[in-house]
């Protein structure tokens, strides 16, 4: 009687214990599958926020997460939302700026520009600064571009003012005129294709357009070269130049190799600008009047 007793308390035991395995391990199977369809959802709600990128999707990729009892993929989920929002936030400084740069290159303004890249230096994502900084050197090229044409083009209009400039002299009608001779009239520039470098041979500097000469005598004359016949500081009234309309005098300041008497062209007239003095061009018969040698 006592050996069956004993014997039904071990088949009771063993009957326990099989319950218990069987219950631990039906449990352990609902904990997975319930888990497995957990980090299914948080992995489908990450995708769908990558796409979207939108703040409700990432908030609710985020809830998803959280519910999640696996370490492993909760920081790897985690750190992929992580990442979007770091992408999401540097899209969106990289456009802000570029929306700026934009209107600064339509309008190149300096120092609107200067304003912009305190800003950008200011920028924690290093990526996008670069990037950034990158289009602002463009832009910056594209000022001093813009500030080297706007220069030529002031020196165009103050070389074509200088050039359309009518300058009265002061005629000396009692001068005795020295010499009279006829020949042809050219027209030379500051810097010509000759290699002329902005100086006459006197040493004037006219490249600023600075084509006339005050004279004690004469007031303000415009310059000619002419040879060494004629010494640096000669007067010469030029007579029926059709450019003109007028008589206009000169004074003697620089050289040429084709220029003098006997040569092909007997006086080479100053001008600031090669348009005009291609307007000029060559004036044929020029009758030249020598009112004084040298100064």
């Amino acid at each position: 009687m006592q050996k069956k007793k004993i014997i039904l308390c071990l088949l009771l035991g063993f009957l326990l214990i099989i319950t218990g395995i069987t219950v631990y391990i039906v449990r352990d199977y609902n904990y997975k599958a319930i888990e497995s369809k957990r980090i299914e959802l948080a992995r489908k709600k990450v995708s769908e926020a990558n796409v979207t990128k939108s703040q409700e999707d990432i908030d609710e990729a985020k809830k998803s997460i959280d519910s999640l009892n696996t370490v492993e993929v909760k920081e790897e989920l985690s750190l992929a939302i992580s990442d979007l929002e770091i992408s999401i936030a540097k899209e969106s400084v990289q456009n802000e700026f570029n929306l700026l740069l934009d209107a600064i290159e339509n309008n190149l303004n300096e120092e609107e520009l200067n304003m912009v890249i305190e800003k950008i230096n200011s920028i924690e994502y290093l990526d996008v600064k670069e990037s950034l900084l990158e289009k602002v050197n463009t832009i910056q090229s594209l000022i001093e571009e813009e500030k080297e044409r706007l220069e030529l083009l002031s020196y165009y209009n103050r070389m074509k003012e200088i050039d359309a400039m009518k300058v009265v002299s002061t005629p000396n009608e009692n001068a005795t005129v020295l010499e009279t001779i006829t020949g042809t009239i050219t027209a030379f520039t500051p810097f010509c294709s000759d290699g002329c470098q902005g100086y006459t041979a006197s040493g004037k500097y006219v490249g600023n357009g600075d084509i006339y000469q005050y004279d004690s005598e004469y007031g303000m004359v415009r310059i000619v070269a002419g040879d060494s016949s004629y010494p640096f500081g000669t007067i010469v009234r030029i007579k029926n130049l059709n450019y003109f309309g007028e008589d206009i005098y000169a004074i003697v300041l620089d050289r040429g190799g084709a220029i003098g008497k006997n040569k092909r062209v007997l006086f080479d007239l100053l001008f600031a600008l090669d348009e005009n003095a291609n307007k000029f061009g060559v004036a044929y018969n020029v009758e030249c009047e020598i009112l004084r040698l040298g100064y």
